[in-house]
């Protein structure tokens, strides 16, 4: 019998047949049943078989990080499995518990289907502080890209779109992910066999903008993953949604090509890779259509202002990507100042000073007569008399010019250039 199919006490430290975790032990010795596996992996973990706020028993562990772990529980009594986060109480940073109620208020209004849904949060019985999420079956992204990557540019392409929804929505509110990676991206598949990501974590987010209230992440503490760090991120500087769309653009990178663009070196020589070395350019022989290696990396940049401007104009982009044409600028009819200059406004946000339109050189007039109507004032020649003169004026410069045609043969020729033709007055062959 594996031991998935088997639950453990650790009161008595029996394993048993035949209960569910969450169960109390049939010792009856006040124990609260455990997965077996989860157990044996995490034999000191001081949570296994707890209950936290007397409704979340906590039966597995599903993932561990620098601020605290994640794990499986069951909430009684509907006994609805959710992954709950327990942030350390003893993190040496007097602000964690505003800066974390102040977020987790903010997370519970992510709507969005590619972020995973917040159903509670406070402070445990310990002090430390939790998140109640939803439960979610699936493969983690970083699993899968190990296993099956590289990815076509559609399948990683429909993802990153998923994705790019919810940081529209979370960007909206003023949080700023912070830990975008494979790891903290699950992708589930639905009834009719399409993948559907979700963004489990946003344990570090960030607020910025005006509901940032002053609560700030200790000066000199760098959070996030090295991997996926924006420069900006790795220099501990300001933050906005660039960043997370940076972040993006290396899980990008990694789905189509199979590696993560700087991956070699300890933690400090990825973050410098980061602020100050080129992204190596994609193998062309991987197939991405030259127009999404370009807004992947676009993404990459390494000045925020030369990314997308936001999550939806770079969705465009890579929608566009596929599509094979790029996304459609406009122009922006303001015209400036006095040399009737255009501001060029791009898809991304940013815009582009257009030059001075040409001034046009005045053309000669055309053999055309406009003939306007005569405004007698009383004075003056009558009509009669300026019509016979026209005639006889237009008759005689027929007649001259008829004779210059005409002139003797053999005469001299003169030329006249006209650019890039040769007209010839006179006659000759």
């Amino acid at each position: 019998m594996s031991a998935d199919q088997l639950v453990y006490c650790r009161v008595c430290g029996q394993a048993w047949q035949g209960a569910k975790p969450a169960d109390p032990c049939p010792a009856n010795d006040g124990g609260l049943l455990v997965e077996l596996e989860a157990h044996q992996r995490y034999p000191h973990d001081p949570l296994l078989g707890r209950r936290v706020k007397e409704r979340f028993v906590i039966v597995g562990v599903l993932g561990e990080g620098g601020m605290g772990a994640v794990y499986k529980a069951i909430q009684q009594p509907v006994g609805r499995p959710v992954a709950l986060k327990v942030i350390n109480s003893d993190l040496d940073d007097p602000n964690i518990s505003a800066r974390f109620f102040q977020e987790a208020r903010v997370v519970s209004r992510l709507s969005d289907p590619s972020i995973v849904t917040l159903y509670d949060y406070g402070e445990a019985e310990d002090g430390s502080l939790y998140m109640v999420f939803e439960f979610i079956q699936g493969r983690l992204l970083f699993d899968l890209v190990r296993s099956e990557g590289p990815f076509t540019p559609k399948r990683a392409v429909d993802l990153a779109l998923q994705i790019l929804g919810g940081l529209v929505e979370a960007h909206a509110m003023g949080l700023v992910h912070r830990d975008l990676k494979p790891e903290n991206i699950m992708v589930t598949t639905n009834n009719m066999g399409d993948e559907k990501a979700k963004v489990l974590d946003f344990g570090i987010a960030k607020m910025v903008g005006p509901d940032d209230s002053g609560v700030r992440t200790r000066e000199g503490i760098v959070l996030g993953t090295p991997r996926y760090m924006s420069p900006e991120q790795a220099q501990d500087l300001t933050l906005d949604g660039r960043s997370d769309l940076y972040s993006l653009g290396v899980i990008l990178y990694e789905l189509l090509t199979g590696r993560a663009p700087f991956v070699d070196g300890a933690a400090i020589e990825i973050l410098m890779a980061h602020i100050n070395r080129p992204v190596p350019p994609m193998d062309g022989s991987l197939g991405v259509p030259r127009a999404l290696s370009d807004a992947v990396l676009k993404a990459l940049s390494k000045q925020p202002a030369d990314r997308f401007a936001d999550a939806g104009s770079m969705g465009q982009a890579l929608r566009a990507s596929l599509e094979g044409a790029p996304a459609p600028p406009t122009l922006d009819d303001t015209i400036e100042g006095d040399d009737l200059g255009a501001t060029l406004m791009l898809n991304d946000g940013t815009s582009q000073r257009l030059p001075p339109l040409p001034t046009a050189e005045p053309k000669p007039p055309q053999h055309t007569s406009i003939v306007q109507p005569v405004q007698h004032s009383g004075g003056g020649l009558p009509t009669w008399l300026i019509a016979l003169l026209a005639v006889l004026v237009l008759g005689a410069v027929v007649g001259i010019a008829a004779w210059l045609l005409s002139g003797p043969s053999g005469g001299e020729v003169d030329e006249v250039d006209a650019g890039t033709v040769k007209i010839k007055i006179g006659g000759g062959d």
